[in-house]
């Protein structure tokens, strides 16, 4: 990454280590989960300078079904997928960018 920022300034990099949505125990509803990781590299001394995980679990109080998540090519699925990359976000923005 680096040498793709020409050796010169910081890179931020950001990776989805996973997501998915999951059934909840002894019911037919079902929550998204996703985990990232992101990291501030200082791309002139090829080293990171600050790493910051991030995992989230949706706590909806009537979370959605199978069919639910789907309906509608999946619009159900997508928006809580964005809720959980806007939450991941806010927690790398304030473990790498606030301090």
């Amino acid at each position: 990454m680096s040498k793709l920022a020409g050796n010169s300034g910081l890179v931020f990099d950001v990776q989805t280590v996973n997501w998915s949505f999951i059934y909840l125990p002894f019911s037919t509803h079902y929550r998204v989960a996703m985990a990232m990781r992101a990291r501030l590299i200082d791309a002139g001394a090829c080293k990171r300078i600050a790493q910051a995980p991030c995992a989230y679990v949706s706590d909806d109080p009537n979370p959605p079904t199978y069919d639910e998540m789907l309906d509608d090519h999946g619009a159900k699925l997508r928006a809580m997928l964005q809720t959980a990359t806007e939450s991941c976000f806010d927690t790398i923005h304030k473990a790498l960018l606030t301090n």
